[in-house]
């Protein structure tokens, strides 16, 4: 039987409750089978006369539903038999340069695509079968939609393979899926972008920004990191971004990466502002933004975005709010023609401004200017503060480097912890790399996950070990950057660990917790919390007041944030994580420990979460 989901900004959904998964020639030989729709979605698109009138105003540009094959009388299909889901999209949009659809899907759990020259994709052109336009294989587009997610390019090149779409007129695709098992409840979206044939014929890419632009991790202005993140939408053109800091219209300096050719969907990027020879001052607003150049030499700004760093000591971290650009994405299920009225897209949620409240351990913290100590890279201009750990080439896939940290930087030999902020930088694919003592096993957890050819760093809290040296290992190619903002002496209350998971939702073989606690729950429902316990486990005493986590979103459903707090006091209006929807990120922060020895972790949307625990100060 199937279920009707409620539906978010993104997309709509079908959700699949108890049932087998199966068979397309018993779809086909069968009468018996039919489909399982859900309701359908609009997207918008300008309409042609409102600016023939010069009044613009926006309408809907297509109905979207989704569904999927099944036989009630038999109970098929089944699991390991091949079957289809369908996408239907019909053109309601009015656009004066004509109008095309970009068409996604996202399959359920433990389901892919099973397309072969007996089972292939069909396409229906206003209810007549198209061989001429349905030969294009089938391309990922898990980074903008999560795991799963597909893209039904048309045989359109001159038109960044979108489909065309008048009013009146639809278009129905048949897939072929295969499901390894039967399954509780799962969630079979579709996903629709509608473009105005007034925009290039080949997708302008955009620069958006996330609704909190700015991360500031700490209340004080000394040792503070100034993380901002933009959303790069290349449309599948490569090509280079910079993080500019302006002065009006011009470009104090930048620091730049790359975005791989035929990229498709969201690519998110993150800069932090402590960048060697480019020093802020405290209670200063700095203005900056996203520049994209395409391989092809054109120019995207993403509009101007500000921050405001904290005062030298104590006060309240102020970050301006992001000019939020929302892309129009919509999707569904609902039988065409049933009368089923369309659902409302509520605009997103606003995050709250981000800061993090240390808890009143600086005074056993160190800082200093931030120094760079590791930089793999060889181009011209690259450099670190002494000369060392300069020059490596590219990490190679399982490879670890010792850095060596004390000793230099005016880190003491003989400190006990760093503040790091490590970077990677053109991954030759997704992966993550894990910071951890030299001389101690590596563990199973991850300071970093990133995607190809990603620019992305976060703070970490690393246990200098054996000669004062941090291993930072990655299991893919890529360039990895590091630099120093401070350290924990080695007679300070700051007691590190070997880095260790105390936290896993997923329930995917292999995920594991150290103890086995906290694994498993399953998704985070948005607008719920996680009550963590911290203390009493992996070493870390009853009596701890605060521990320095690791807390990583993943397989997010939408855009949103966390927010980490001690359990027992009320949840602050501040945020330790912004994401985007499928994204995975992680982020260091020191929390201070509440009642029964637990933290809480807040999600806003629907989410996965992992947390792990590099360290603790006692009581």
């Amino acid at each position: 039987m199937s279920m009707l989901c409620g539906s978010g900004e993104d997309f709509g959904q079908i959700c699949i409750s108890s049932i087998c998964l199966g068979s397309l020639s018993g779809c086909r030989r069968h009468r018996r089978f039919q489909w399982n729709d859900g309701t359908i979605q609009e997207p918008v698109i300008t309409n042609c006369a409102s600016i023939i009138e010069g009044s613009p105003y926006s309408a809907s540009g297509a109905g979207t539903y989704v569904g999927y094959a099944s036989n009630p009388a038999s109970g098929e299909p089944f699991p390991g038999e091949t079957y289809y889901v369908h996408v239907v999209v019909y053109g309601l949009g009015n656009s004066c340069a004509g109008q095309s659809a970009d068409i996604n899907v996202t399959l359920p759990p433990n389901t892919s695509t099973a397309v072969t020259g007996s089972t292939p994709i069909y396409c229906f052109a206003d209810g007549v079968r198209d061989t001429m336009d349905c030969n294009q294989p089938l391309q990922s587009s898990a980074a903008a939609y999560g795991s799963g997610s597909v893209r039904l390019p048309a045989n359109n090149p001159s038109h960044a393979n979108t489909w065309p779409l008048p009013q009146g007129h639809k278009w129905e695709f048949q897939i072929p899926v295969v499901s390894t098992a039967s399954f509780i409840s799962g969630q079979l979206a579709g996903h629709t972008t509608m473009l105005d044939g007034n925009s290039s014929p080949v997708l302008t890419p955009t620069v958006t920004y996330p609704s909190s632009s700015t991360a500031i991790n700490g209340a004080n202005f000394a040792g503070s990191t100034y993380l901002s993140t933009a959303i790069i939408r290349p449309n599948g053109q490569g090509g280079s971004f910079f993080f500019d800091m302006m002065s009006g219209a011009s470009v104090l300096y930048s620091d730049a990466g790359n975005v791989p050719n035929g990229t498709i969907g969201d690519y998110g990027v993150t800069e932090n502002w402590i960048i060697t020879g480019h020093p802020l001052s405290p209670s200063t607003t700095y203005m900056w933004r996203v520049r994209f150049v395409t391989a092809t030499n054109v120019t995207i700004n993403g509009g101007t975005q500000s921050f405001t760093t904290p005062p030298t000591s104590g006060g309240t971290t102020t970050i301006a709010a992001a000019t939020t650009t929302t892309k129009t994405i919509a999707a569904g299920g609902g039988t065409p023609g049933g009368g089923t009225a369309p659902t409302t897209v509520a605009p997103p949620t606003t995050s709250p401004t981000t800061t993090v409240s240390i808890p009143d351990v600086t005074s056993e913290y160190v800082p200093i200017v931030p120094a760079r100590i590791l930089e793999t890279r060889t181009d011209p201009g690259s450099s670190t503060v002494d000369g060392q750990g300069l020059g490596h080439g590219f990490v190679a896939a399982e490879g670890t480097i010792e850095l060596q940290v004390g000793g230099r930087a005016g880190v003491p030999g003989d400190a006990g912890a760093v503040a790091l902020n490590v970077t990677v930088t053109n991954a030759r694919a997704t992966g993550f790399a894990s910071v951890y003592p030299c001389g101690a096993a590596r563990p199973t957890t991850s300071n970093l996950n990133f995607v190809a050819g990603q620019t992305i760093p976060n703070a970490v809290i690393a246990e200098l070990g054996t000669d004062g040296k941090v291993c930072i290992f990655t299991n893919v190619g890529t360039h990895l950057l590091a630099d120093v903002n401070g350290y924990f002496p080695a007679a300070s209350s700051y007691a590190p660990i070997v880095p260790a998971r105390i936290l896993e939702t997923r329930t995917d073989p292999g995920s594991s917790t150290i103890d086995g606690q906290g694994l498993g729950q399953g998704i985070v429902a948005g607008g719920t919390e996680v009550a963590l316990l911290v203390a009493g486990r992996v070493g870390v005493p009853n009596n701890a007041r605060a521990a320095v986590l690791n807390v990583t979103v993943t397989a997010a459903q939408g855009n949103g944030y966390v927010t980490v707090y001690p359990c027992g006091a009320t949840r602050p209006i501040t945020s330790n994580l912004n994401f985007v929807a499928g994204q995975t990120i992680p982020n260091a922060v020191i929390a201070k420990i509440g009642t029964d020895g637990k933290v809480c972790i807040y999600a806003n949307v629907g989410t996965h979460l992992i947390a792990d625990v590099n360290g603790y100060f006692p009581g």
